[in-house]
């Protein structure tokens, strides 16, 4: 959606990708988005549509209704959170959409882990990346940066005084150094 415009132009740029988004407003605070425009072509292409979150999958399957419409030839979707509350799975089942992808931040839902093997019974349409690595690293950064200090991670090493109490509001002169 078009605030997200910023940060979606980077990735795209990176990607030698075009853009579109979506305009879409809520006319009340309990109201389901409405999409206004495409800013941008989808035409003959596959769009990506890209969220934080899926929860009843109402505004995902909206959007792709909405790119379909204006010319894309496929609808895929990505997100972080795949919550799918109530019969979110069902309805993206049942929606146009090709494909979700979505992290493993969240376990696919209870009726699923309920039913047995989540892998065996996953819906088809949706995939799960695993983020367990990506959450290791924070894990080993964070350690690191309290074991050594965060100078010692980002290897720096700082020689000359600290600020200390009395000194607390002056500049010191600290000199900074790649560590090798």
């Amino acid at each position: 959606d078009i605030g997200e415009a910023k940060d979606i132009e980077r990735y795209a740029s990176r990607l030698d990708l075009p853009v579109a988004i979506i305009d879409k407003r809520r006319y009340a605070d309990n109201a389901k988005p409405v999409a206004r425009q495409l800013v941008g072509d989808v035409t003959g292409k596959t769009a990506l549509i890209i969220d934080d979150e899926i929860a009843s999958g109402g505004t995902l399957i909206e959007a792709a209704k909405f790119c379909l419409e204006r010319g894309a030839r496929v609808v895929k979707a990505a997100a972080v959170h795949g919550v799918f509350s109530g019969s979110a799975l069902e309805r993206i089942e049942a929606s146009p959409i090709e494909s979700v992808l979505v992290t493993d931040s969240l376990p696919l839902g209870e009726e699923i882990a309920a039913l047995g093997d989540p892998v065996r019974l996953r819906p088809a349409k949706i995939e799960q990346l695993s983020v367990a690595a990506l959450f290791a690293r924070a894990i080993e950064a964070t350690r690191a940066a309290i074991e050594q200090g965060v100078p010692g991670v980002l290897g720096v090493h700082i020689e000359g005084p600290f600020l200390s109490a009395e000194r607390k509001g002056a500049h010191d002169s600290r000199k900074f150094r790649k560590l090798d």
